[in-house]
């Protein structure tokens, strides 16, 4: 068995010179003194065996998307869900019973029922900005 005269990393760089940077095959292969024939044999080899890389990444990725769209699913149907419990009519009347509670018993004793009165009356009138879309 012939052994290789050119490193492995040398191969690779020369293909990058070919693959990466645009040069021509033959004017790499006449600046690093080797065969136009050499080198593309070099540029076969490492296709094949890109393709191979690629496969697995491409098998990884198909992967990786199946598993974001299921995350992405699963988010979605929270959000929907949460969104239909806080558009609930019941919790939103909850919701107005807490607050008309705290202002009863926070607002009315330190500023006094007329205050209170405006204050509840605004409330009432002002949509919430937590059940608005």
């Amino acid at each position: 068995m012939r052994k290789s005269r050119f490193t492995d990393e040398f191969k690779a760089e020369a293909i990058k010179q070919i693959t990466e940077r645009g040069h021509k095959v033959v004017d790499v292969a006449q600046r690093l003194g080797i065969s136009d024939k050499s080198l593309y044999l070099w540029l076969r080899q490492s296709n094949g065996k890109q393709s191979i890389a690629s496969n697995d990444d491409v098998v990884a990725l198909k992967a990786e998307m199946s598993r974001l769209k299921a995350e992405l699913r699963r988010t979605t149907e929270e959000r929907d869900i949460l969104k239909n419990v806080w558009s609930a009519p019941d919790l939103q009347a909850c919701f107005c019973r807490i607050q008309n509670n705290v202002l009863r018993q926070c607002i009315r004793p330190t500023f006094g029922n007329d205050y209170f009165l405006a204050l509840m009356e605004s409330a009432r009138t002002l949509p919430h900005k937590a059940f608005s879309h």
